[in-house]
């Protein structure tokens, strides 16, 4: 048996503009099916960036 596996990337929020705070991204992923092998690939202006946090700084702090 053989097996082919293609990836597929996807733009993530408005094809137009690219990502930024307005994308609609539940409309976005309700249209756009992907795989576990698919890449989603954020476009944005130079004046944003990219940057990886881990749980302790994506959690809110308690009142």
């Amino acid at each position: 048996m053989v097996l082919i596996v293609s990836a597929t990337n996807h733009a993530v929020g408005c094809a137009a503009s690219g990502w930024d705070l307005t994308s609609d991204i539940g409309s976005w992923s309700a249209k756009t099916s992907s795989h576990a092998v698919d890449f989603r690939v954020f476009n944005y202006t130079p004046v944003h960036d990219v940057l990886e946090v881990n749980a302790t700084d994506f959690t809110p702090a308690k009142p």
